[in-house]
Order: C-alpha cells, then sequence, then structure tokens
C-alpha cells in the first residue's frame, strides 16, 4: 500500500509491506535477443528492462537504425505483454547501467536541465507502457567507464529524483521510480541518501562484483557476510546492506542485489584453493548456466564453501582456475537474511543467466 505523508510540503512516497511480502526484481538486457515470452512472470513483481540512454538530456533509446528499432518495439510489446500472466508484474525502463552513463552529470547539472529530464521520463514510460523508471547511473562524482562527473553531482543526483518524483505526481498516476546502488563506501561518499531515498519508492543495491572485471585479485565477489582470510576486501552484502541504513533508508526499501551469474579468474596459486590470490586476469564475467554445465564438479574443479563468507566457489588445480558465484545454497543464506532483517526484497542480474531457472526458483519458494 503506498501511504503519502506531507512533509516539510513534499509528498513522499512510502512503502507499507506486510512482513511476507517481498519483492523480487528481475533485470533483462534488451540488447540479447531473447524471447521475451519465455519469462517466468509468475515468480516476478518487477521487471527492468535494461537499458535506456541519456541523449541531449532527455531519456531515449539510442537506434542504429529503423530495423533495430522496429526490433525493439516488438520486443517490448511481449514484454509489457506478461502482464496478462501477472496482472501485478510492473515492468521498468532502466536508465544508463555501465558504460552508458555519460548523459547525467550534464543533465542533472540545472534547474532546467532536470526539468528537461524529468519531463522526457514522463513521456518515455507513456509512450513505451512502462510503470516506472529505474536510474543506474555508475556513478554520481566519479569517473565510471570514463564518464563525465563533478563534484556537484552529488547534490544534483537528489534534486534530479526529486524533480522526476515531482513530474510523476503531476501526471496523478503513481509510477514507480527507483535506483541501483553502489555497496563500496566511496558511493556514500558522492550521494545523499538519507535524503534522496524520500523520492524513491525503493532502492536496487548492486552487492556483487565486490571483486570484479577491474580485480586481479581473485575473490568471492557476492559474499553474504565479511570473512577475515588475509587479503580479503572489507565488503560483503551485510556491510552493503548497513551502509545504506546508517543513512536513514528504511529497511524495507532496500532490495537486495545479488548475480546470476560469476567471476573467474585464471594463473590463479593452490593457495586457499585459489581464494584471494593474484592472477593472471582479471575477474571475468561467467553466467550461472555455464558455471554449472561445464565448472561444477566437472572438469578437475572441485565446489568449496566459505562458512565466513557463506559462498560458493570452484577451483581447479589443473586449470589454475577459481570461479566466485552465487547458487542456491548461498542464495538461501540471503533470503533468510533479508527476512531477518525485514528487507524489501531481492534483485538479480540478469534473468538469461540461468537458463534452468533454478535461482529464481529458490527466490521465489524462499520470499513468496
Amino acid at each position: 500500500m503506498l501511504i503519502l505523508l506531507l512533509i516539510s510540503g513534499i509528498f513522499q512516497p512510502l512503502i507499507s509491506k506486510q512482513s511476507d511480502t517481498y519483492r523480487i526484481v528481475g533485470y533483462v538486457m534488451g540488447s540479447r535477443g531473447k524471447d521475451f515470452t519465455t519469462i517466468n512472470a509468475s515468480k516476478l513483481t518487477h521487471l527492468n528492462y535494461a537499458f535506456a540512454s541519456i541523449i541531449n538530456g532527455e531519456i531515449a533509446f539510442r537506434f542504429r537504425n529503423p530495423e533495430q528499432e522496429q526490433r525493439v518495439k516488438q520486443n517490448l510489446n511481449k514484454l509489457t505483454g506478461l502482464r496478462k500472466i501477472n496482472p501485478d508484474l510492473k515492468i521498468l525502463i532502466s536508465v544508463g547501467g555501465w558504460g552508458n552513463c555519460a548523459g547525467f552529470s550534464d543533465a542533472a547539472l540545472t534547474p532546467e536541465t532536470r526539468l528537461a529530464f524529468a519531463k522526457s521520463g514522463v513521456k518515455f514510460i507513456r509512450e513505451y507502457g512502462f510503470d516506472g523508471i529505474d536510474l543506474d547511473w555508475e556513478y554520481p562524482g566519479q569517473i565510471g567507464e570514463n564518464e563525465k562527473f563533478r563534484p556537484e553531482d552529488k547534490e544534483n543526483f537528489t534534486l534530479m529524483l526529486k524533480a522526476l518524483r515531482d513530474e510523476f505526481t503531476k501526471t496523478g498516476t503513481h509510477y514507480l521510480l527507483t535506483i541501483a546502488t553502489g555497496a563500496d563506501e566511496e558511493y556514500f561518499r558522492w550521494t545523499i541518501l538519507g535524503e534522496a531515498h524520500q523520492y524513491l519508492d525503493f532502492i536496487n543495491i548492486m552487492s556483487y562484483d565486490f571483486y570484479s572485471g577491474l580485480s586481479t585479485i581473485s575473490g568471492h565477489h557476492s559474499n553474504l557476510s565479511k570473512t577475515d582470510i588475509p587479503g580479503s576486501a572489507n565488503i560483503s552484502t551485510v556491510i552493503a546492506v548497513e551502509r545504506h541504513t546508517k543513512l536513514g533508508v528504511p529497511a524495507e526499501k532496500l532490495v537486495v542485489g545479488v548475480p546470476f551469474y560469476g567471476r573467474y579468474w585464471r594463473g590463479v596459486p593452490e593457495t586457499n584453493h585459489g581464494l584471494y590470490q593474484q592472477g593472471s586476469t582479471t575477474g571475468t564475467y561467467k553466467v550461472y548456466s555455464d558455471i554449472t554445465s561445464n565448472y561444477l564438479n566437472k572438469n578437475t574443479f572441485t565446489r568449496y564453501w566459505d562458512p565466513a563468507a557463506k559462498a560458493p566457489y570452484l577451483y581447479s588445480k589443473d586449470s589454475a582456475m577459481v570461479i566466485t558465484y552465487d547458487d542456491p545454497e548461498s542464495l538461501s543464506g540471503k533470503t533468510d537474511f533479508i527476512r531477518t532483517k525485514h528487507l524489501g526484497g531481492v534483485m538479480f542480474w540478469e534473468y538469461y543467466a540461468d537458463k534452468s531457472g533454478e535461482l529464481l526458483d529458490l527466490l521465489y519458494e524462499k520470499l513468496k
């Protein structure tokens, strides 16, 4: 139920949620050409289509040619058609994403640019039939993937969210507004989530890629708890949630992100079964379906469980390769954490990374 409270002259959207009601938010990558009619919409509450861009300060798709535009529109018709299966399903457009955030800083810069951005958002979701907008700015005040950034981004991000919420309110329809947030300390230095959350329905925490495609040291990329093993980073899903709540973000607005993919490193020595060791590569992306089909207890790979991190990993001495990832056991621990802390639910990237559907099945069974 949506409750509007008038505080300081601002209508603030808050979510009132039964203790046994949780969001299950999935991302789908539009550019991968998948058949959206195969999505199991009955096990989702929200579906985020990734990604739209910011072009000349406005939210828009970046089409290479008319044929691509036609394909996208056909796919979006299939996506919105999932409401026939699940009438309660909310479908959002995700704007930005890694390597696609170049326009955020300019769009957020002035009252005029923020208003134009917000108006374009309303126009966009009405044109394509979305239920709201998810902003994935990676990252305010930081360079990201060689993106433009400014010190003013810290304040301007909150003002951008306010401009969007104001324009949504004018329509008389409660369009959803969410963001994807980082998990490391630097993200919180360059945002003001204690204020920004009042304009948001909920927040999707990107509690993964703790060790990433930039890391030459191997490690758990989405561990639930912190491990004290020498060389491990001071980051975990629990710590990421605590960083949000300490700023005053209500627990019920926090949606824990989990990966349907892993990270692998080559050239890793046998010490500690390959964990927290110098590799010859950075942490490379590998989808869950590939991990289970070709590596899990196959081709000299052995599965290990880290009880401190509450996370699995694979290692092969022969291949000198380690893979960190989430599986049903680790996701079960994360859903228990979500329930115990009365958080808002779970988000995952990305739907088609698990062909078997076993990860979504586990999330649904634990949180339905």
